[in-house]
């Protein structure tokens, strides 16, 4: 009796050092699970943030220890901000050219009202095709010059209305080997338009400002003995004849040389020596006018 009585303590015993063991297994078990996943969520979030590959990211190295891609940046920060085009240039009116690339871009502002920014570009199309894509823009400007239309180069400048003005120049590569396949080169340029306004003391009641025309530059100076000196320049879409109708009237009094693109009308008129000259664009006129005062010094 004795002997069973003792064997099943035994039991007793041993069952409860089992129950024991496995509620200690089992809560390392579940302590081990909630690390895991806690790792594994912390991972997913840098991967989806800083891994663009999918994989998993060395991280034993100390940030800032990979020199070369340091180097890298810094490389292709310093390219986009000397080939990137200027924060002022207007892409809208004057794009640049579909497989082109920029080489320099600058800007002028030694006339702080009216800022330049140019761009150099490569292409590596046709001259004929990219020559061909800018004239068709400039043609839905005032043409103010053409300098060169040959070819093998193009440089023409415009007005855009009030929005400013824009040069264009295309260039055949004569030195293909040498260009990295660039088959010609392109400049463009855009200035900002000037604020302009004819200064106080313009006299309009002897030569008024055509309809339609836009001030591009004005100015006035005092010349002493010799008087108070006013010149403005216009731009008009206008004809060239219609322009120089208007004025003929208006300036009957005064000598007039009138020629196919250009006219020119001078003379005195109430104490003001006035000189006007009409000259016929590609698309519109462009009319120049000084004026000298004298009435307030005493001299015709």
């Amino acid at each position: 009796i004795m002997a069973r009585r003792l064997i099943a303590v035994l039991l007793i015993f041993l069952l409860a050092l089992s129950i024991a063991a496995c509620s200690i297994q089992k809560k390392d078990k579940g302590t081990s699970g909630s690390n895991q996943t806690s790792t594994t969520g912390t991972n997913a979030l840098k991967d989806e943030t800083t891994d663009t590959t999918g994989g998993d990211k060395d991280t034993s190295e100390p940030a800032g220890s990979d020199q070369s891609g340091s180097a890298a940046d810094e490389s292709g920060a310093k390219e986009a901000m000397e080939t990137g085009l200027s924060m002022g240039y207007r892409t809208d009116i004057v794009l640049v050219y579909k497989d082109s690339k920029v080489t320099r871009s600058w800007e002028d502002h030694s006339i702080p009202e009216s800022p330049t920014y140019i761009i150099s570009c490569r292409s590596y199309s046709p001259y004929e095709e990219v020559a061909k894509y800018y004239k068709d823009i400039i043609s839905g400007l005032t043409i103010l010059q053409v300098y060169i239309d040959s070819e093998d180069s193009y440089h023409v400048d415009a007005a855009i209305n009030d929005q400013g003005e824009v040069s264009v120049r295309v260039d055949k590569e004569r030195y293909e080997e040498y260009s990295e396949g660039a088959k010609c080169n392109v400049t463009l340029m855009y200035r900002k338009p000037k604020k302009a306004e004819l200064p106080e003391g313009y006299r309009t009641d002897l030569l008024p400002v055509m309809e339609g025309s836009r001030l591009k530059t004005s100015a006035v100076r005092d010349k002493g003995y010799d008087g108070i000196e006013y010149t403005a320049q216009f731009l008009t879409t206008k004809g060239y004849e219609e322009v120089v109708e208007f004025y003929k009237a208006i300036t009957k009094s005064l000598d007039q040389h009138i020629e196919p693109e250009r006219s020119i009308s001078q003379g005195t008129v109430d104490k003001v020596w006035i000189y006007l000259d009409i000259e016929k664009l590609p698309e519109g006129t462009k009319y120049s006018v000084m004026m000298i005062d004298r009435s307030k010094v005493g001299l015709d």
